[in-house]
């Protein structure tokens, strides 16, 4: 009941200092939930991850430009002042975008061209760029302390977050950036028809190693020129740097090889049971090589950090992932997401739902190219799905998400079956490091049916903490439901 006020407070710095100051209304915490009174949710999971960032989870609160880092956060009070420090400080970035619409291609396809040009002066460490979607007169329920009756029905939502093209918190566009360097990023995004066109922005975020804010900027869709193309685009493309690299390969009709099998393996360095677990999801790879694919998946209270268990294995995905099970507990497993996202298997049921789920048919096959590029900054990973459905249909959105995972990595973990129990050389495998396409991936296909195929083609910037040699591309194709169609994994020095 007092987010209200902060709403108003925004909104007219934002009016006060034109395309200066732009608002994200960022819905989230115990307050954001749903029932018979406030029946639409606002949430997402960008939304989520950002509220889990802040040190303090409290409303109303605000970042501004992200100063102090992720986790600091200003009251409505503080915010004009900490506005006006930002609008007189320097910032070495200067950010420019453009947007294409071709709304013939299924509900339509928005391509975004963001540049970055450091005009003066330079910036250490990574910068990274967060695309983010935001839809302003939506109308709904909303608690006012200030209005009589409290509950207003039709209150008018603005600059409301919902959704993203990168992930929260973006991907790394340029590393220890001079003066005179630039970067430029190039999406093409299906467009979700429950938003409305006319009443979108997009929200550029370039940020420090640190998280904070180096620069950033909001385009409109309906203000600012949109060209729109009228022709009909057969493939989906999503950051692929076509200009740099070409066109992208073409695939042959797909081989058929069955339904393949995700194990994601719920773990953490502090869990003593999770070794043997993760022995028995090696021992399903080895004995359906090519078939069977570990996900090691690091996340909750025995994944944190301490003075024994030094290195911290978690990311913003499996953070996500281990959030969506019913009952957070190791070992657990999902196999194939078999019921949802939110259910698991115990270790001692792995073997039959693995064999269970390989005698299933799919519809879809999917193929993978990668192609290395290590003359590029830190490198360049070109990355190409295809996905074909060669033996029926599938109904509502298909997703296609792509992780990343890698193998040999050397740390400290409990192992009640060890003596010493504390390991500190332990090797993870088939751990998950990140991830491209964000933890739920993108829709590629709606209502497929028998002979449709899709691509999906991208150029990734290589994180130099990874060994490329000990990683792995993970591809996943997920239904409406969540549950996996098919998945593939492709090891990039295989």
């Amino acid at each position: 009941g007092n987010c209200p006020p902060a709403a108003e407070i925004a909104e007219g710095l934002a009016e006060s200092n034109p395309d200066r100051v732009f608002p994200l209304g960022i819905h989230a915490g115990n307050l954001a939930i749903t029932n018979n009174d406030y029946p639409i949710d606002w949430t997402n999971e960008d939304g989520d991850i950002y509220w889990a960032q802040l040190d303090f989870q409290a409303n109303p609160l605000g970042r501004i430009n992200r100063q102090g880092g992720t986790g600091n956060f200003f009251s409505p009070a503080e915010w004009s002042e900490e506005v006006t420090s930002e609008l007189a400080s320097e910032t070495p970035l200067q950010l420019q975008v453009k947007t294409f619409w071709h709304p013939s291609a299924g509900n339509g396809q928005l391509n975004i061209h963001v540049n970055g040009q450091f005009t003066s002066g330079d910036l250490g460490g990574e910068c990274r760029l967060a695309i983010l979607f935001t839809e302003s007169s939506l109308i709904g329920d909303q608690l006012y302390y200030g209005e009589d009756p409290e509950h207003v029905t039709d209150y008018e939502f603005n600059h409301l977050l919902r959704g993203s093209v990168t992930g929260a918190e973006g991907l790394v566009v340029i590393v220890d950036a001079l003066a005179g360097e630039e970067f430029q990023s190039d999406y093409t995004f299906n467009w979700n028809p429950e938003w409305v066109f006319e009443n979108s922005s997009v929200l550029v975020v370039a940020s420090s190693e640190n998280g904070e804010v180096v620069n950033c900027l909001s385009h409109h869709l309906s203000e600012y020129p949109v060209d729109i193309v009228e022709e009909t685009i057969n493939t989906f493309s999503e950051g692929y740097n076509e200009e740099l690299y070409g066109t992208p390969p073409v695939f042959q009709l797909a081989p058929t090889t069955g339904k393949n099998v995700l194990l994601e393996d719920f773990t953490a360095h502090q869990c003593g049971n999770c070794p043997p677990a993760a022995e028995l999801a090696e021992g399903l790879a080895e004995a359906n090589a090519g078939r069977v694919f570990p996900l090691a998946i690091h996340g909750g209270f025995l994944a944190a950090t301490n003075d024994s268990f030094l290195l911290d294995w978690t990311n913003e995905v499996s953070d996500l992932f281990w959030a969506q099970l019913d009952s957070q507990v190791y070992p657990r497993g999902r196999i194939n997401r078999k019921g949802g996202t939110d259910k698991f298997y115990t270790p001692a049921e792995w073997s039959d739902e693995v064999a269970s789920e390989l005698a299933s048919e799919t519809p879809l096959q999917l193929q993978v190219k990668t192609f290395s590029q290590p003359s590029a900054g830190y490198g360049h990973l070109n990355i190409h799905v295809n996905g074909q459905f060669t033996s029926g249909g599938l109904g509502g959105e298909c997703r296609l998400a792509i992780f990343i995972t890698e193998s040999e990595l050397i740390g400290d973990q409990l192992y009640y079956g060890n003596d010493p129990v504390h390991m500190p050389d332990y090797q993870f495998d088939n751990m998950l490091r990140g991830s491209i396409t964000g933890a739920e991936g993108f829709v590629v296909i709606d209502d497929a049916i028998s002979g449709d195929e899709f691509q999906f083609d991208y150029t990734f910037n290589w994180n130099p903490e990874w060994m490329l040699e000990h990683a792995s591309i993970q591809v996943i194709v997920t239904s409406e439901k969540g549950e996996v169609v098919n998945c593939l994994s492709h090891h990039l020095a295989e």
